[in-house]
C-alpha cells in the first residue's frame, strides 16, 4: 500500500459512494491498496462497477457498515443527521469531507486543477485526453466518465489533472501547481450566502495556485481573480485583450472551427468535435496550458479534433426510427442557454426539450434566470418534477412556479409531465425528424433511456 494517508488508516468507508466524485476518489484509493467500503441510497451502474472490484457497499445507508473503518469520508450531499455519520461519532471513528481527503491525496503531487461554475468536466476530460496523447503519464479525477476510458479516475506519474468542487468551498483544500478557471457564475448561493462570497472563494483558489493561473479574460469576475491573485496568469477568450484568443469562428453541426492567436499573432487553426462557443472556450483553456508547457499546438490539433467527449455532455445517444436523442447535464440557466444554442446547430425538424429542474434551492435562487434561458427556437418544452438531490422541499417553490415564470418569456408550448409518466407520454409526442434533448443533473438520463426503448418498441 502506498503511504498516501497516515499509517494507521487502512480501511476507508465512503458515505454516498455512488456519486461521481466520491466513487472516483474511492477508486483512486482502492488502486493504492486501501480497503474500501461504501453506502448510498440506491443502486447504480457506478456502484455495480465498484462491487465487481470487490467493494462492499450497503444500500441504503446502514450504521453497521461503519464498524471496523479507520476513516469515514462523506460528500457535501450528506447531511449531519446521516445514520452512518452519527454511528461514526459514537464509535469515535474520524470523519472527513471528500474535498479534504482529496486535498491530502494531492498534497505532494504536481497538479493542474480545473475550477469554475460551468465547463469543468469537459475541460478536465479534454485536458487529460490531449496531454495523455501528447505523451504525458496523466493521472486524473473527472466529474463525469470520459468516452475514452471506463471510469472517472486513474493514476499516472507526471501530472494530476483534477476537477475541483466549489459547491462547499472544498476546492480551497487543493494547492495546485497550475489552475484553470473556466468562469464564475451565480451558483451554490445556498452555501455561500451571496455572489460576493462566491467570488472571494475563487480569488482564494487563485491565490492558492503555485505557478500559473489560466482564466477566462472575457469575464470580469474571472479577470478580477487573475489580477488580484498576485500570480502569473494567462487570459483566454474571444476579446482582443486576451493573451490566447479564438477568432474566425465557424459553428457547425459536426463541431467548431476557429483560429488561435497568441498575443494577437496567429498560432494555428483548430477544429474540435464539440458544438457551441462555450466549448471553444473550454478548448482554448487547454490550448493555453499546452502552449505554456512548451507544446506545438499545430502538432496537437489532430488530438483536439479526435476528442471523443464525455458522458452527459452533449451526449448523442443515437438516432432511432428517425428521431435524434441527446442528453446533457446542463441544469444552471447559463448552461442551458449555451447547450440549447449549440443544439440549434443540429438543424432538426423540431427541437423538443425535456428539462428536469435540479434542487429546490437552485430554482428559488435563480428563478429570474430560469425564466429567460429557454430559446424561442425550441419547438416544445417539457418540464418534469424538481429533482431534490436530497434537499427538503421549499414552500412555494415548485414546477408550477417555474412554468409560470418561464411563460413570461417563452411563448411556445410548455407541458408538465410527472416524472413517473415521462417514459409513457413523451414517445407519443415524437415524430420523425425530431430531436429530443434531455437536460438536468438528476436522473433524467436514465428516463431518456426508457423513452428511447418505448419509442423503438412503438408500432410504425
Amino acid at each position: 500500500m502506498e503511504g498516501i494517508l497516515p499509517v494507521n488508516i487502512n480501511k476507508i468507508h465512503f458515505v454516498g459512494i455512488g456519486g461521481i466524485g466520491m466513487s472516483g476518489l474511492a477508486r483512486l484509493l482502492l488502486d493504492k491498496g486501501y480497503a474500501i467500503t461504501g453506502s448510498d441510497v440506491k443502486n447504480s451502474q457506478i456502484i455495480h462497477k465498484l462491487r465487481r472490484r470487490g467493494v462492499r457497499i450497503s444500500v441504503p445507508h446502514n450504521p453497521g457498515s461503519v464498524k471496523g473503518a479507520d476513516l469515514v469520508c462523506f460528500s457535501s450531499a450528506i447531511g449531519a443527521d446521516n445514520p452512518e455519520l452519527r454511528e461514526a461519532k459514537i464509535l469515535k471513528v474520524p470523519v472527513i469531507r471528500r474535498g479534504v481527503l482529496l486535498g491530502k491525496i494531492l498534497r505532494d503531487k504536481k497538479v493542474l486543477a480545473v475550477a469554475g461554475s460551468h465547463g469543468k468536466t469537459t475541460t478536465t476530460s479534454l485536458a487529460s485526453f490531449v496531454l495523455k496523447k501528447a505523451g504525458l503519464d496523466i493521472a486524473s479525477l473527472v466529474g463525469g466518465i470520459p468516452h475514452y476510458v471506463e471510469d472517472s479516475s486513474w493514476w499516472g506519474r507526471d501530472l494530476f489533472v483534477v476537477e475541483t468542487d466549489e459547491s462547499d468551498a472544498s476546492f480551497l483544500r487543493i494547492k495546485p501547481t497550475y489552475s484553470i478557471i473556466t468562469n464564475i457564475d451565480k451558483e451554490h448561493l445556498n452555501f455561500y450566502g451571496s455572489f460576493k462570497k462566491l467570488k472571494e472563494s475563487f480569488l482564494d483558489f487563485a491565490k492558492n495556485t503555485k505557478d500559473l493561473i489560466i482564466g477566462l479574460g472575457d469575464q470580469k469576475e474571472v479577470l478580477r481573480a487573475l489580477l488580484k491573485s498576485g500570480k502569473e496568469y494567462i487570459s483566454f477568450g474571444f476579446s482582443s485583450s486576451c493573451l490566447i484568443r479564438a477568432k474566425d469562428i465557424r459553428l457547425l453541426p459536426s463541431g467548431s472551427e476557429f483560429r488561435i492567436f497568441h498575443k494577437n499573432k496567429y498560432v494555428t487553426g483548430m477544429k474540435i468535435p464539440l458544438l457551441g462557443k462555450h466549448n471553444i472556450l473550454n478548448a482554448l483553456s487547454v490550448a493555453a496550458f499546452c502552449l505554456y508547457s512548451g507544446y506545438n499546438l499545430n502538432k496537437l490539433k489532430n488530438i483536439f479534433n479526435s476528442f471523443p467527449g464525455t458522458g452527459r455532455r452533449f451526449d448523442f445517444k443515437g438516432t432511432f426510427k428517425g428521431v435524434c436523442f441527446v442528453d446533457d447535464y446542463a441544469h444552471h440557466p447559463r448552461e442551458i442557454e449555451s447547450t440549447l444554442a449549440a443544439a440549434s446547430l443540429l438543424k432538426k425538424k423540431r427541437l423538443i426539450v425535456l428539462f428536469q429542474p435540479h434542487r429546490f434551492s437552485r430554482v428559488k435562487e435563480l428563478i429570474s434566470e430560469f425564466s429567460s434561458c429557454f430559446r424561442d427556437d425550441i419547438d416544445s418544452l417539457i418540464i418534469t418534477d424538481i429533482y431534490s438531490a436530497s434537499e427538503a422541499p421549499i414552500s412555494g417553490v415548485d414546477v408550477g412556479l417555474l412554468i409560470k415564470k418561464i411563460k413570461r418569456n417563452y411563448k411556445k408550448d410548455i407541458m408538465y409531465i410527472p416524472r413517473e409518466k415521462l417514459a409513457e407520454k413523451v414517445p407519443l409526442l415524437l415524430m420523425k425528424g425530431d430531436c429530443l434533448f434531455s437536460l438536468g443533473a438528476g436522473d433524467i438520463n436514465k428516463i431518456l433511456e426508457q423513452i428511447i426503448k418505448k419509442w423503438c418498441a412503438a408500432d410504425e
